[in-house]
């Protein structure tokens, strides 16, 4: 895994597979942060990062008909501000569902984002 910084900031981008290969991310397809290996979480508890940003569907269409607040992504990103009130959590997906969105937003993510074709 590799740190993303941009100025004096570094960011991890937690995503279920490799984008274009810009990236190196943790890219495991888990339904909770539980499922994470050791090594993932070690890296995500660090406290080195002043950015999240997590994929609201880590199993893809295997959740497509789960309750927002069950989504891996929902629950990962929850868990990071369980953390640390402090960390900054963004969610993004491909979905254009304003319930996401509101239920995300109830849940102290930080920001949300709807990605389009492709990202």
């Amino acid at each position: 895994m590799k740190l993303i910084k941009v100025g004096a900031k570094y960011y991890l981008l937690i995503f279920e597979e490799n984008i274009d290969g810009q990236f190196q991310i943790i890219d495991e397809s888990v339904y909770d942060y539980s499922e994470l290996t050791d090594s993932s979480k070690k890296m995500i508890e660090s406290g080195d990062f002043d950015l999240f940003l997590v994929d609201l569907r880590l199993k893809g269409d295997l959740e497509e008909n789960l309750n927002t607040t069950k989504l891996s992504g929902s629950k990962i990103a929850k868990k990071i501000k369980t953390k640390n009130k402090g960390n900054q959590v963004v969610v993004f997906t491909a979905s254009n569902k304003a319930w996401n969105m509101k239920a995300l937003l109830e849940m102290y993510e930080d920001g949300y984002d709807i990605g389009v074709d492709g990202y």
